[in-house]
C-alpha cells in the first residue's frame, strides 16, 4: 500500500506535468494536428514526450482524475489503465489518488 506522503507526491507530478500540458495546448491555440506533450506520469524524473492530437487530449482532460502516460509509467497502486494505445496509455486515479486529483483540477474550480 501507497503511504499518505507518497501517495500526495505521485498526484501532485501528475498535476504538474498537466499543468506543462495545458500551457503546451495554450501556446498551440487549438490546432488539430499533432503536438507533443510531456508524460503525466507520477516519476519527477520523466522527461518522455507523447504525440497527441488536440482533440484527443481535450478528450482525456474531460476528466479531471485521468492523465496521459508513456507505456510502462502506470502505478498499479494508484491507478488504473483506461486505455491503451499505440502513442500512449491512459490511466485514472482511484480511491484517495482521485479526489486528489479532482481537488488540483483548475478546471474543476
Amino acid at each position: 500500500m501507497i503511504s499518505v506522503p507518497s501517495l500526495e507526491r505521485a498526484v501532485r507530478t501528475h498535476v504538474l506535468f498537466r499543468a506543462v500540458n495545458e500551457q503546451i495546448v495554450t501556446l498551440a491555440a487549438g490546432a488539430t494536428d499533432v503536438k507533443l506533450v510531456v508524460c503525466e506520469c507520477s516519476r519527477e524524473d520523466c522527461i518522455e514526450a507523447l504525440e497527441l492530437t488536440f482533440p484527443e487530449y481535450q478528450a482525456i482532460r474531460g476528466e479531471s482524475s485521468r492523465f496521459v502516460v508513456a507505456a510502462g509509467h502506470e502505478l498499479e497502486e494508484i491507478e488504473d489503465v483506461v486505455e491503451q494505445r499505440p502513442r500512449f496509455v491512459i490511466v485514472e486515479t482511484r480511491g484517495a489518488a482521485r479526489h486528489l486529483a479532482a481537488e488540483m483540477d483548475p478546471r474543476e474550480r
